[in-house]
């Protein structure tokens, strides 16, 4: 049985190595948990990729897994990330749900179906998420880093997108405490069902 599980880690590693060699990935490290650890970039892009094909740790680099239409996930996406971190024009993305916890650099995530910031990373740099449902509402104050934190806390908690539904009272109470112009209703209205 021991030898069936020691086989079974070595097989593992194979693939890792036959899928890295696949997708260019070099100077990487394979961890005890299976996930990898790469000292430079990760180029994903244009792959016709459903899902990551492996499961990073840290990437000291820039991670890309932009113009996979067909990728739903971002499950495996590297927990924290040197240089930036693009998943721009994968146009079933719903959702951030697995992405980094930490980048470095800037977040790019455009023209994707994005419909709230729930696990939104921690981002060092600039947000460009132009082309996502969720742009029209946050647009005035996602981008830059300046007190992003601070609002991004105080939008999740009084939990303004509920689904496909904008409650626009907690809407303008958020734009009126943080000072922020509101967004144009028309244009959230297209992706939204807003409750006054």
């Amino acid at each position: 049985m021991k030898y069936l599980k020691e086989w079974k880690i070595f097989e593992n590693h194979d693939n890792i190595y036959e899928i890295c060699r696949k997708y260019g990935i070099t100077n990487y490290t394979i961890n005890s948990d299976g996930t990898i650890d790469v000292d430079g970039d990760v180029d994903l892009s244009d792959k016709g990729l459903t899902k990551l094909p492996l499961t990073f740790n840290r990437v000291i680099g820039d991670f890309s897994c932009s113009y996979n239409n067909r990728l739903t996930s971002l499950e495996g996406s590297p927990k924290h990330i040197d240089g930036y971190f693009s998943c721009s024009y994968n146009n079933r993305l719903t959702s951030l749900e697995g992405s980094p916890k930490h980048i470095d650099g800037y977040f790019s995530c455009y023209s994707n179906k994005l419909i709230n910031l729930d696990h939104l990373p921690e981002v060092s740099g600039d947000i460009y998420m132009v082309n996502n449902p969720v742009y029209w509402i946050v647009k005035d104050w996602i981008k830059s880093p300046k007190g992003r934190w601070e609002k991004w806390e105080y939008f999740q908690d009084l939990n303004i997108i509920q689904g496909s539904k904008v409650i626009l009272e907690r809407l303008e109470e958020f734009h009126e405490v943080m000072e922020i112009p509101m967004p144009d209703l028309k244009e959230i209205k297209k992706y939204y069902i807003v409750i006054e």
